[in-house]
């Protein structure tokens, strides 16, 4: 167990010199912590590039021309899913038409895995650049074609992506290259449009899904190296539009086909069609090394905040790939939330599972606390998601009928329920309104945004807790408030009594709706302050345990109290007790889930050795080669990247060994180190308005504050444990630790 030594050192620098990122960086020798790579497709499980606003799975062939519907590379748009508000049909995000396949033919036969044979293949994943590159050296009938191929999504420019496809065969003669935009593969939604301009080599697809929406996405095709080329189209097919390009190639000789792609639904634009061809026509104009190079500058902004491990390259390349696929599923002018595997996923009925794009409380329990800390402009469009959809929550509550919001278990657009039938558990899971609360309460602490808060994070607040205030009952014999017909986060046993969480997350949403309303200056019903006061959480005396729920000490697979540690922080826990009851409940876990509260709790109580023990959990067992994809299980294979995980290793890291707490007046840290780690870097992390970079080592912590939105640089209270000083901004601050 870690001790505070009462020591400090101080140091003022002169100067305070961000980092920049030079234009002139090598790009083709990334360091091994920022690339993830393959040389054979063996238990091969495909990666996906994201820029917030849609992401795409790659194949194993680099582009998706292939006839296997379950190689076909899947794209979708967070928020558009089939139906919207049909009460007869669960939405499900909509699979869009392949965009990034271009089709090599030697003359004789189209490359794919299954033609010819593969004499050398690598596909890697640059995270830190933000694109795919896969290199194959073909062989087919006495000829043998280089083929290599980069794939990316622009991060700054969020409605383009990009394919280069580049070849050099050892042969000469004819030779194809086809472009297709093809969404035959899916029942999701009908042809509007289509069409192909040769003399601008473009092909655009116009589709509308069932429940409305209008999507479009335009081509626009480029060459290097190819002087002369025959163009004929291809539209025989519905719902997919082509172009075939026939050239000369001379052996040893390269040949380049770009392809730039835009994207546009009826929920972006009242014009979608002209403006997804002007966008494709900008993106080609403005060249590929200009968009490769403004989508890498964009990549390299977002990596100033990063977490740095000395002592351990495999959770430094997880650390890279859990942020890489948690940024790429959000940006800051998108108000849609993250789905459980953000955009990772898309429906395909081959798939063994998915999660239909649904929003659950992963976004709010999970995802949502590492990004607050380390990109709190992308935190903010998760609670403006919830406010958008306070509206369905309402409904929700009224429905059931209480007062308040209810906030579905499942949602999508419009905040409405859409858990599928069979997922009986969802209708009792209603912990999830208190995770809604207390996101935009941290999201107030650590913005201190009063306008914010007024106008978009109070009535949240407020309303979910007018709903905990109704849905309650007391209980007279016992003096007690309760709260019955739930189900537990392990979503079994279904409809119990006084589950440990849920009553326990009611009493702080009530909390801070009276701190939200005495700032604000709003009255708020004495009742909340009485069911605060009287709330039960099941309890053994004997034990010293709180019980899973009432009746039920604890529940195999994600037990609940562990979360009462963090981030609720229940009052009624002494050291003893809380280590207690994380010995007692880390037995009955079995999931990632419940790993992540039960890290951050051992480091909380000093066990390190505990707490990193449960910090492998939580991604060890669920990751897949070779791109660091995230199961949700551990013994099954499931498409998607489950967030959950991902960010769950992130937020133990920055709640657990770095100890962060979110408080109103001060900067509190409970740092711990694995014995393993030589250091962890916690750089450019964001905190009311300043940014933190800390160092932690075996011997001290390293703390610089740096202001970033004003100028005051007024003095920051700063808690290391038990030790408390003021710091000012820029300058050094070393707390030794024993």
């Amino acid at each position: 167990m870690k001790k505070i030594l009462v020591s400090l050192i101080i140091a003022f620098l002169l100067s305070f010199l961000s980092i920049s990122i030079s234009a002139k960086e090598k790009k083709d020798k990334i360091p091994d912590n920022w690339a993830l790579s393959t040389d054979n497709y063996q238990n091969y499980h495909r990666s996906y590039l994201g820029n917030g606003y849609m992401g795409i799975k790659i194949p194993i062939e680099g582009t998706g021309w292939i006839a296997k519907e379950e190689e076909l590379p899947s794209t979708c748009i967070g928020g558009i899913y089939d139906v919207y508000d049909d009460a007869d049909k669960i939405p499900e995000i909509v699979n869009l038409p392949s965009w990034s396949n271009i089709g090599f033919n030697d003359g004789e036969t189209y490359f794919d895995t299954q033609s010819g044979s593969i004499e050398k293949f690598s596909q890697r994943l640059n995270m830190k650049d933000g694109y795919m590159q896969t290199s194959i050296k073909w062989k087919n009938k006495g000829k043998t074609t280089d083929m290599d191929i980069i794939v990316f999504v622009c991060r700054d420019k969020p409605h383009l992506g990009v394919v280069k496809y580049k070849i050099r065969p050892d042969w000469s003669g004819s030779a194809y290259f086809t472009s297709t935009i093809d969404g035959s593969f899916s029942k999701q939604y009908e042809e509007e449009d289509k069409g192909f301009d040769l003399k601008e080599k473009l092909i655009w697809l116009n589709v509308k899904t069932t429940g409305g929406i209008a999507i479009t996405e335009t081509a626009a095709m480029e060459f290097k190296g190819i002087s002369k080329v025959e163009l004929t189209a291809d539209t025989l097919t519905k719902k997919r539009v082509g172009l075939n390009f026939k050239f000369n190639v001379q052996k040893g000789k390269e040949y380049i086909c770009f392809k730039y792609v835009s994207f546009l639904t009826s929920l972006d634009s009242k014009n979608l069609r002209s403006e997804a061809k002007i966008g494709a026509l900008k993106g080609r104009e403005a060249g590929y090394s200009q968009l490769f190079k403004e989508h890498i500058r964009a990549w390299h902004n977002l990596w100033q905040t990063d977490i740095i491990i000395d002592g351990d390259d495999e959770l430094q390349r997880i650390i890279h790939s859990s942020l890489f696929y948690l940024l790429g599923s959000i940006r800051e002018d998108v108000y849609r939330g993250i789905a459980g595997a953000g955009l990772s996923e898309t429906k395909l009925k081959w798939a063994p599972y998915n999660y239909t794009g649904h929003i659950f409380w992963d976004m709010d329990a999970f995802m949502f606390p590492p990004l607050l800390l380390m990109h709190p402009e992308f935190a903010r469009t998760l609670v403006m998601y919830r406010y958008r959809t306070l509206e369905g929550a309402r409904k929700e509550a009224k429905a059931h009928g209480y007062k308040g919001a209810e906030y579905a278990w499942e949602s999508a657009f419009s905040g409405k329920e859409v858990a599928p039938r069979w997922a009986t558990h969802g209708e009792f899971q209603i912990h999830i309104g208190g995770w809604v609360a207390l996101s935009a309460w941290w999201y107030y602490l650590a913005t201190d945004d009063i306008t914010w808060l007024k106008s978009y994070g109070f009535p949240v607040i407020y309303d979910t807790a007018r709903f905990w205030a109704e849905r309650v009952e007391y209980n007279k014999d016992k003096d007690r408030y309760e709260i019955h017909s739930v189900t537990p986060p392990s979503e079994f046993p279904i409809n119990v009594k006084n589950c440990a969480l849920t009553n326990a997350i009611a009493a702080v949403n009530l909390q801070i709706g009276i701190k939200a309303c005495k700032l604000l200056k709003v009255e708020y019903p004495k009742k909340w302050l009485e069911i605060i006061n009287k709330m039960f959480i099941p309890y053994d005396e004997k034990e010293e345990l709180f019980l899973h729920y009432e009746g039920g000490l604890s529940s195999l697979g994600i037990p609940g109290v562990p979360f009462l540690i963090h981030p609720l922080e229940w009052p009624l826990m002494d050291k003893r007790i809380r280590l207690k009851n994380l010995l007692y409940h880390s037995k009955k876990s079995s999931r990632g889930h419940s790993e992540i509260p039960l890290s951050i709790g051992f480091a909380e109580v000093g066990e390190v050795a505990l707490a990193y023990e449960h910090f492998r959990k939580i991604y060890k067992p669920y990751l897949r080669p070779p791109f660091n994809m995230l199961s949700e299980q551990s013994k099954t294979t499931r498409i998607p990247c489950y967030m959950m995980f991902a960010s769950g290793t992130l937020q133990s890291l920055l709640y657990g060994f770095l100890g962060f707490r979110w408080r109103e007046d001060e900067l509190y840290l409970m740092p711990v180190l694995a014995d393993n780690w030589k250091q962890i870097e916690y750089k450019g992390l964001k905190w009311k308005g300043r940014e933190l970079n800390l160092k932690i080592n075996q011997a001290k912590v390293s703390l610089m504050i740096k202001e970033v939105k004003d100028k005051r640089q007024s003095p920051v209270q700063v808690r290391i444990w038990d030790y408390s000083f003021r710091a000012r901004p820029n300058h050094q601050y070393e707390v030794t630790i024993k």
